[in-house]
């Protein structure tokens, strides 16, 4: 070593004395140490673990080979419940960006709060859609609506007698209100609907409209819509 590099004041290793030391002379370091001074005063070299300025007694006091901060994140909570390990925020991350597979069944998608998967819901919505198609009640003589009616086309396919399609009292049928039936004049007679006659003692069924009770012809369309206990409205191709 130079004469720069084998001298060193023990000042400048804590202690008040500017006498130089010969490194050279305390037999040289080997690699890895660093000059010191003993609570003695004398000179000796040290090792720093791992080499650098990174002590293993500072960084790694759990001596597990990892520098602690590493070794677990924490979020700050009071305790150690919301600790994680390095490790398992890696497999954490991972797991949450790992792509769907293309055999990933209901079992496997995502789930609302609820618990229903999202496939369940879609099969859902497609029962639902499939059940909205409306189902065609074919009638060939004067009719009164039933419950079952919601929903449905009466199909009035009459060539004789007089066509009356009767709207039955709440007391009678007690369809919700809401409830919406359409009606299809398919035969030749044209279709008048009327309401139940009073003469059985329940309150009287009004039938709102503008332009009549009467279909307008063959294949002429009209519609039922429930808006009170015993309050309907008519619309459509119909007239008096």
């Amino acid at each position: 070593m130079s004469d720069r590099n084998t001298k060193i004041r023990k000042g400048q290793l804590g202690d008040a004395s500017v006498e130089p030391i010969d490194l050279e002379a305390t037999g040289g370091a080997e690699t890895g140490q660093v000059p010191s001074l003993g609570g003695d005063g004398q000179f000796l070299w040290v090792d720093l673990a791992g080499g650098g300025d990174m002590l293993k007694s500072v960084y790694d006091k759990t001596d597990a080979g990892i520098v602690d901060k590493a070794q677990e994140v924490d979020d700050g909570s009071s305790g150690d419940i919301h600790k994680s390990t390095a490790i398992e925020v890696r497999d954490a991350v991972d797991k949450k960006h790992a792509p769907n597979s293309d055999d990933q069944t209901a079992d496997t998608v995502p789930t609302d709060e609820t618990g229903v998967s999202v496939q369940d819901a879609l099969d859902t919505l497609e029962t639902d859609k499939s059940n909205k198609s409306l189902t065609i009640n074919t009638q060939t003589d004067d009719y009164t609506l039933v419950l079952t009616d919601v929903d449905k086309v009466i199909d009035m396919d009459v060539e004789s007698g007089s066509g009356i399609l009767t709207v039955p009292t709440n007391e009678t049928v007690a369809f919700p209100i809401g409830t919406t039936i359409a009606i299809r004049q398919a035969g030749s007679i044209e279709i008048t609907i009327t309401p139940q006659s009073e003469e059985s003692g329940d309150d009287p069924v009004t039938i709102n409209n503008q332009n009549g009770l009467v279909t307008t012809g063959q294949h002429a369309m009209a519609s039922l819509l429930k808006v009170d206990t015993n309050t309907w409205v008519a619309c459509g191709a119909l007239g008096v």
